[in-house]
This record gives structure tokens, sequence and C-alpha cells, in this order.
């Protein structure tokens, strides 16, 4: 059993035995989304760049693919090549390994992209790189921002890894779909981010702010 990208946002998701739930970070919070509101959280992205804030992580969430047991995951820092890759996940990891460091961090002010290591080829965040497999400039990978205000910096990247993506541009109505013979972005579902200064530690820098004219007044007086 399968299930779409919509299923899972909702919460109605299940593993492969169609027993245990699969639910997002965000529970059931946005269950009653309709593909349409889905849809909204689609960002036609293909690089990062680091805002400054370290370190970069990433974790499966799940994987509804006859080569997950192989399917690798990670970055590249030569945008426009992909040819300096950096394995994050292994074939072994799954929705069970929790988030994993980037390693080594992409340097400050640099772009890069993501890549998905399928059997017999490599598949890229940017669609120019994918020409090779595809026949022509093609995306194997939806993505999509975090519903959750509070949470800036972190993605949903759904990876197609086997069937060659024939919907150009991509739509609301696909959302629904999980056909094992068909492009379903099902086959690695994956969060990444960046990390951002937690709240706490922003009020703190701002009342450290604040204290610094206090200070300075009472050794004047």
């Amino acid at each position: 059993m399968e299930y779409s990208i919509w299923q899972w946002w909702t919460g109605q998701a299940k593993t492969s035995d169609g027993i245990t739930a699969v639910l997002p970070d965000w529970g059931l919070d946005y269950a009653l989304w309709t593909p349409a509101q889905v849809w909204g959280q689609y960002v036609d992205m293909e690089t990062w760049g680091p805002p400054g804030a370290m370190p970069w992580s990433a974790k499966i969430k799940y994987e509804y693919a006859g080569n997950a047991l192989t399917n690798t995951f990670g970055w590249y820092e030569d945008e426009g090549v992909g040819a300096l890759k950096h394995e994050v996940m292994s074939g072994p990891d799954d929705y069970l390994t929790g988030w994993k460091a980037l390693a080594p961090q992409p340097a400050d002010g640099s772009i890069f992209g993501f890549y998905l290591g399928a059997t017999g080829k490599t598949l890229y965040t940017e669609k120019s790189l994918n020409a090779a497999v595809s026949g022509t400039q093609k995306r194997w990978v939806k993505i999509f921002t975090d519903p959750r205000p509070d949470h800036p910096s972190e993605w949903i990247l759904w990876w197609e890894d086997k069937n060659k993506p024939m919907e150009d541009p991509f739509t609301a109505a696909s959302l629904k779909t999980a056909s094992p013979v068909e492009a379903d972005f099902n086959d690695m579902i994956l969060r990444v981010k960046g990390a951002t200064p937690e709240l706490s530690t922003v009020l703190l820098l701002g009342l450290s702010l604040l204290a610094v004219p206090v200070l300075v007044r009472r050794r004047r007086s």
C-alpha cells in the first residue's frame, strides 16, 4: 500500500504494513486541508543558500520504494555541476533513523543542492542536471515548505526514484495520486532544515542590548 503527498500531509498515511500510522511532524493539525491548500506550500526551488545559521540537517520521514535499502541521499556543493557530493543518508537509513547533520556543512554564503542516489542514476534538485536521466530537463522531486509558522527554513522533499515524471509543470491535482506505475513522488520523503536562532536566544539578546544603556547611566551617576 502506498500513499500520496496529500494523504501523508493530512495524517492518513500508514507504513507499508497498512496498519501503523505515519504522521507528519505536525500530527493532525492539517488533517482537513484540501490538495489545493497543500499545494499552497509548494515552492519552485532547486538550490539553497545558508542564511548563516548552522547546522543543516535532514531526516527521512518514510520510503514507499522497492529500492529503499539501496537509495541514498545527500547534498552537493558545486551548483550546476553536481560532482562534489556528500552522502547524508545511506541505504539502511529509514524513518526510524534520527536527524543527521550534513557533513561537512555547506560553506557560509554558498549555493548548494540535494540529490537522491537511486539504482543506476543520480537525481538532483536542479532539473538541468537530470537531462541525462530524463532525456530532457525534469524534476524528480517536489519541494514544500513546512506549514507551521514557527518552523522557518524547513522543507519537505518528495522524491521519485524510478518512473520518469511526465507532469510538467506540477499541479495540485497530482497530490492525490499514489500509483506504483506512475511518478508518485513518495519513494523517499525527507525533511531538511537549516537551524535558526531560538526565540529565547533572540529575547535574551534583546534584553542584553536594552540593559547596556542602563549600566552606562549608572556608572555616570
